[in-house]
């Protein structure tokens, strides 16, 4: 630069005309060799040598395709969603270790094995600076615009999940090949992005997509589903399951038709049902919560505590007694209730009950019973 600076100043002097030399343009090649080699100094003290730049335009499910398993795949963000990704080859993440490490890129290729979160710690100085360098580095190339806005993200698994992800549009990617300097080792980052090609395929990229749990739902819909249909759960020992054969009979107190429960494979209670048959198989028919008998109600169940109401508590739970007793037993309390039990006063509702001919039935019902079959 000195001695073009002289040659002018003696050219002015002599009175010759100056002739400019035209300058190279700044290719979308070389101002990216250009940027990745300053951000590995600067950002790791590891130094390279860009060997080559290769770009191509790929839709969504060929990018995926060509993406190698030894690739580190770390997310792009634009505007906090997803964008494109960084790939980082087993050879360049490990010198980027080593640099950080033992300070000195070994001569040997290390061995390849599966990437962790600490690789993508060790690397995140490196590709932080890169997302941040290029955009002011490809101004005036074709690549302008193309990385605005872009900041490195989380380490994704694979792949495949990275196709669950992105948007299925055209990528650009730009793979960069680099010399590690000792041996013959080499190194590899990719970059892909979407294609912006110009101001309104730049704001349709920009555009949020849809509603992520309408997709998510639309996509799971189909999947199957498992239930187990529990009839009743109960207690038994086990000295009397292991005397069980076949024929006999186990009772269910308390168990109807409508008891069924639908469980996940986790044990959690879905839904209700009832018990049934369709086409001459055992099946269920989803219904609601069977509501409780008022004699199973008590003080408990309402939630009534005997602190905050006492007199109606104490109501309660001797209706409840009195519910549960036998007739006889309803019969000895003529004396205490002043007379013969059909002269007593009952409730309004007891008495419309019976002028309309219903039956008070106070011995238990039945309970149903299960039979033990071949």
């Amino acid at each position: 630069m000195a001695d073009q600076q002289h040659t002018h100043i003696l050219r002015r002097m002599a009175g010759q005309p100056q002739t400019d030399v035209a300058d190279s343009p700044l290719t979308s090649s070389r101002a990216v060799r250009i940027a990745l080699t300053k951000v590995a100094q600067d950002s790791v003290g590891l130094t390279i040598t860009v060997q080559a730049i290769e770009e191509e335009t790929l839709p969504l499910d060929d990018l995926l395709t060509g993406l190698s398993d030894e690739l580190m795949l770390v997310g792009v963000l634009r505007g906090g969603d997803l964008a494109g990704l960084l790939g980082v080859d087993m050879q360049l993440r490990a010198a980027v270790v080593e640099m950080q490490t033992a300070q000195i890129v070994g001569e040997k290729p290390a061995e390849f094995r599966n990437a962790t979160k600490t690789d993508k710690r060790m690397c995140d100085p490196l590709l932080v600076s890169l997302l941040k360098a290029l955009p002011h580095a490809v101004v005036g190339t074709e690549f302008s615009g193309w990385l605005d806005g872009t900041v490195s993200g989380d380490l994704l698994p694979s792949a495949r999940a990275v196709g669950l992800l992105l948007r299925d549009q055209s990528y650009r990617i730009v793979r960069m090949r680099v010399s590690l300097g000792t041996g013959e080792r080499e190194g590899m980052i990719a970059l892909a992005l979407p294609v912006v090609t110009d101001d309104a395929a730049r704001q349709a990229t920009a555009e949020p997509v849809e509603d992520w749990p309408k997709l998510f739902r639309a996509a799971v819909s189909d999947a199957p589903a498992a239930f187990d249909a529990e009839l009743c759960r109960f207690q038994m020992p086990i000295g009397q399951a292991e005397n069980l054969v076949i024929g006999d009979l186990i009772p269910l107190p308390g168990c109807t038709v409508a008891s069924v429960k639908l469980r996940s494979l986790d044990g959690v209670s879905v839904r209700h049902a009832r018990l049934g048959q369709s086409n001459g198989k055992r099946a269920v028919r989803i219904a609601t919560a069977p509501v409780s008998d008022m004699h199973e109600l008590s003080a408990a169940s309402v939630g009534i505590h005997a602190d905050q109401s006492p007199d109606f508590a104490a109501d309660i739970a001797g209706e409840d007694a009195l519910l549960a007793a036998p007739m006889d037993a309803a019969m000895d309390l003529d004396g205490e209730l002043g007379g013969p039990l059909e002269d007593t006063e009952m409730p309004e509702m007891a008495m419309t009950a019976l002028d309309e001919g219903d039956e008070l039935d106070f011995a238990p019902a039945e309970a149903p019973m299960i039979d033990i079959a071949g």
